[in-house]
């Protein structure tokens, strides 16, 4: 059958006094240790959610502040696309206008040239034609009625 011997209750008793020991002694100091270590984790823990939480808001603001950028950017190069178009129509506008006033001005000057050489030329003309009426009727005529006729006609010039 089965024999208990002393030693079992020696180290029961033992085991008892060690158990009793830790938990007077140690297990306070284990137990607030790890308390300690979790309160630390769960702080960690805590910091270490806000942080993440915090950077997906800077990562979204971000995000929705770039969207933004971008869409400034396309805004301001259709601004720039549609000015530097209505600049190039002003140019081409203004260089037909300039154009047409320099045409305009050589018509006008050349229209002026024209008649000023037309009146030149009758003035030549008219000269030529009383030069030589003169020499003809200087030689058919005699000296009065030279001048007479050649005072009337000049008359009907003027």
């Amino acid at each position: 059958m089965l024999s208990i011997d002393v030693t079992i209750f020696l180290h029961a008793a033992n085991f008892l006094l060690l158990y009793f020991m830790f938990k007077y002694f140690l297990s306070s100091k284990i137990v607030k240790a790890i308390d300690e270590r979790r309160a630390a984790i769960n702080s960690q823990i805590t910091v270490a959610t806000k942080n993440r939480e915090e950077a997906e808001r800077l990562k979204k603001q971000i995000s929705e502040e770039l969207l933004e950028a971008k869409k400034e950017r396309k805004a301001i190069l259709d601004k720039a696309i549609l000015e530097q178009h209505n600049l190039k129509k002003a140019v081409l506008e203004e260089a037909k206008n300039t154009k047409k006033a320099i045409i305009d001005d050589a018509k006008r000057e050349i229209n002026v040239m024209k008649e000023h050489l037309s009146k030149s030329l009758k003035k030549e003309t008219m000269d030529l034609a009383l030069d030589i009426s003169k020499r003809i009727l200087t030689r058919s005529i005699d000296e009065n009625v030279r001048d007479k006729t050649f005072a009337e006609f000049k008359e009907k010039l003027n």
